[in-house]
Protein backbone atom coordinates (compact mmCIF):
# COMPACT_ATOMS: atom_id res chain seq x y z
CA UNK A 1 0.00 0.00 0.00
CA UNK A 2 1.32 3.26 -0.95
CA UNK A 3 1.92 6.22 1.85
CA UNK A 4 -0.02 9.52 0.93
CA UNK A 5 2.10 11.97 0.18
CA UNK A 6 1.97 14.65 3.24
CA UNK A 7 2.05 18.83 3.49
CA UNK A 8 2.88 20.97 5.59
CA UNK A 9 1.43 24.69 5.11
CA UNK A 10 1.50 27.74 7.27
CA UNK A 11 -1.40 29.93 7.11
CA UNK A 12 -0.40 32.83 8.99
CA UNK A 13 0.45 34.33 12.08
CA UNK A 14 0.17 32.15 15.38
CA UNK A 15 -1.87 34.94 17.15
CA UNK A 16 -3.71 35.78 14.63
CA UNK A 17 -7.57 34.61 16.32
CA UNK A 18 -9.00 35.43 13.13
CA UNK A 19 -7.42 33.10 11.39
CA UNK A 20 -7.89 30.18 14.32
CA UNK A 21 -11.44 30.86 14.05
CA UNK A 22 -11.70 30.25 10.57
CA UNK A 23 -9.51 27.44 10.34
CA UNK A 24 -11.89 25.63 13.29
CA UNK A 25 -14.82 26.77 10.86
CA UNK A 26 -13.35 25.16 7.67
CA UNK A 27 -12.49 21.70 9.47
CA UNK A 28 -16.22 21.82 11.59
CA UNK A 29 -17.93 22.41 7.90
CA UNK A 30 -16.03 19.18 6.87
CA UNK A 31 -17.27 17.23 10.08
CA UNK A 32 -13.29 17.11 11.61
CA UNK A 33 -13.64 14.94 14.66
CA UNK A 34 -10.69 15.92 17.39
CA UNK A 35 -9.37 12.98 17.86
CA UNK A 36 -5.65 14.13 20.15
CA UNK A 37 -5.68 16.11 23.35
CA UNK A 38 -4.69 19.52 22.53
CA UNK A 39 -1.21 19.63 24.05
CA UNK A 40 0.49 23.23 24.82
CA UNK A 41 4.41 22.91 24.73
CA UNK A 42 7.09 25.10 26.21
CA UNK A 43 10.43 25.17 25.32
CA UNK A 44 12.50 28.35 26.39
CA UNK A 45 10.55 30.86 24.83
CA UNK A 46 8.52 29.11 22.06
CA UNK A 47 5.14 28.03 22.60
CA UNK A 48 3.95 25.21 20.84
CA UNK A 49 -0.26 24.19 20.62
CA UNK A 50 -1.20 20.84 18.26
CA UNK A 51 -4.54 19.65 17.89
CA UNK A 52 -5.18 16.06 15.69
CA UNK A 53 -8.03 16.05 13.59
CA UNK A 54 -9.69 12.72 11.84
CA UNK A 55 -10.93 14.80 8.46
CA UNK A 56 -12.93 11.79 5.99
CA UNK A 57 -10.90 9.37 7.73
CA UNK A 58 -7.31 10.96 7.20
CA UNK A 59 -4.95 12.75 10.22
CA UNK A 60 -4.80 16.38 10.17
CA UNK A 61 -2.19 18.37 12.49
CA UNK A 62 -2.93 22.14 13.38
CA UNK A 63 0.20 23.49 15.00
CA UNK A 64 0.70 27.09 16.44
CA UNK A 65 4.25 27.36 17.16
CA UNK A 66 5.87 30.80 18.17
CA UNK A 67 7.70 32.45 15.41
CA UNK A 68 6.54 29.83 12.85
CA UNK A 69 3.43 30.45 12.77
CA UNK A 70 -0.36 28.40 12.15
CA UNK A 71 0.35 25.47 9.92
CA UNK A 72 -1.58 22.23 9.07
CA UNK A 73 -0.02 19.21 8.09
CA UNK A 74 -1.48 15.97 6.23
CA UNK A 75 -2.25 14.44 3.11
CA UNK A 76 -1.73 17.01 0.47
CA UNK A 77 -4.64 16.71 -1.63
CA UNK A 78 -6.50 17.43 1.84
CA UNK A 79 -4.11 20.46 3.09
CA UNK A 80 -5.15 22.30 -0.35
CA UNK A 81 -9.06 21.92 0.16
CA UNK A 82 -8.35 23.02 3.79
CA UNK A 83 -6.17 26.12 2.62
CA UNK A 84 -8.12 27.18 -0.21
CA UNK A 85 -11.43 27.08 2.10
CA UNK A 86 -9.80 29.23 4.82
CA UNK A 87 -8.32 31.83 2.06
CA UNK A 88 -11.84 32.70 0.94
Amino acid sequence: MLEEQQSTVILGDEFDQALKERLLNVLAGMNALNVALNECLLAGSQEIQRTVFHVDGRMVTVEAETYIGLQITGPTDLIVRIFDAVRL
